[in-house]
């Protein structure tokens, strides 16, 4: 199981064939144990329409960006056809407080402009929920990586959790939690099947488990079953596929 987010916002070869080359790329990612993506948003012609929001999204081998539209995640939705699609805040905003300064923010955390309490404050306005469980608000923003290491443990980073922890934080009117991607999906999750939204600390391995991690050098390099897939896709006979697949590849030039 895993969650994803594509490289260049490149989902469902929504970018005119460029980073991606897949037009039903959710049919793979489900095949292959998505359980959500976390792309979005972006400045760009791969966002979606449907702005702002926690829906699901199929795609089709005959046209691209099949995730412009979907169905919504909503309390007793039901179960969704296509994979869960988590957005981050998109809103105006300006960035030198004059109406020239007018932008779009996707919200990156990258220091171009540094992050601020009126971008925050907007994090929170955007609102993105599960339908009818509007008082619990997910904003999920992004940096570009660990390597931008200034993004990631830098003032911008420890002003963005100061300024939440001191006018979000626990209190008779908010409540905060910090989630994982996983975290987050499965807490969706729970809400979407009517589960009480004043307990979503219960909800952090409610469908999705937590991975567990085996540094001992006796563990096996990886599960049978993924040996099989790797050497059906690699190796020159796709019979050849055993207990110990890996040990017996023979790669393509």
């Amino acid at each position: 199981k895993y969650a994803f987010i594509h490289g260049d916002w490149a989902l469902n070869n929504s970018r005119h064939g460029q980073y991606c080359g897949v037009n039903d790329e959710i049919s793979v990612l489900l095949k292959t144990g998505c359980y959500a993506d976390f792309t979005f948003p972006s400045l760009n012609e791969s966002n979606p329409a449907q702005i702002n929001s926690i829906f699901y999204a199929t795609s089709r081998p005959d046209r691209p960006k099949g995730h412009n539209r979907g169905t919504p995640a909503r309390k007793f939705g039901g179960e969704n056809e296509g994979l869960l699609l988590v957005q981050g805040p998109l809103h105006p905003f300006r960035k030198d407080g004059k109406v020239t300064g007018l932008r779009i923010f996707g919200d990156a955390i990258d220091g171009e402009p540094v992050t601020t309490a009126k971008r925050i404050e907007a994090w929170v306005r955007t609102g993105i929920h599960v339908l009818d469980v509007p008082e619990v608000i997910f904003i999920k923003t992004h940096t570009h990586g660990a390597v931008y290491e200034a993004a990631v443990l830098g003032d911008e980073m420890d002003f963005i959790f100061d300024y939440l922890e001191s006018n979000f934080g626990n209190s008779r009117e908010n409540v905060l939690h910090y989630a994982t991607a996983r975290e987050m999906a499965n807490m969706i999750f729970a809400l979407k099947e009517g589960k009480d939204p004043n307990r979503l600390e219960e909800y952090r391995d409610y469908r999705i488990a937590a991975p567990r991690y085996d540094s001992s050098p006796q563990i096996e390099m990886a599960s049978e079953e993924l040996q099989r897939l790797v050497c059906k896709s690699y190796c020159k006979n796709p019979l050849a596929a055993s207990k110990n697949a890996f040990s017996n590849l023979v790669w393509e030039e």
